[in-house]
């Protein structure tokens, strides 16, 4: 193989992949998220995402995670995969805040989820 073809082999293989995005929403258990309100807190997730509770989100960890991302007037929930779950759940055990989790999730849209790569918490 002639070194352009190796590198055109190569560009294509690493889209096939996908490239890593940056994310942001606010972070939201799959519970919460289905039912459109916070199970505990009774916050709006379609509407008022930063009125979710970190406690909330903790007391339904068992249904996974995901970002409440910003569509058009609304949010929709868009779910975890790979090691997101891992990484919010850590990510709520150690934070300060007691609700409005607004995160940025490095990683790449993979059949409808989010496969994430990393997760910090940052501000709107």
């Amino acid at each position: 193989m002639k070194a352009h073809e190796w590198i055109i082999a190569l560009s294509v293989t690493v889209a096939a992949f996908g490239a890593d995005t940056t994310y942001k929403g606010y972070l939201s258990d799959k519970m919460c998220a289905s039912a459109g309100k916070g199970m505990v807190d009774g916050a709006d997730l379609k509407n008022k995402p930063e009125d979710h509770t970190v406690a909330c989100e903790v007391a339904c960890a068992k249904s996974g995670y995901g970002l409440m991302m910003k569509d058009g007037a609304t949010y929709k929930f868009v779910p975890f995969s790979g090691k997101g779950n891992e990484l919010a759940s850590s990510l709520l055990k150690n934070t300060t805040r007691t609700k409005d989790m607004y995160v940025e999730v490095t990683g790449y849209m993979k059949q409808g989820s989010i496969d994430v790569k990393g997760m910090k918490e940052t501000n709107m």
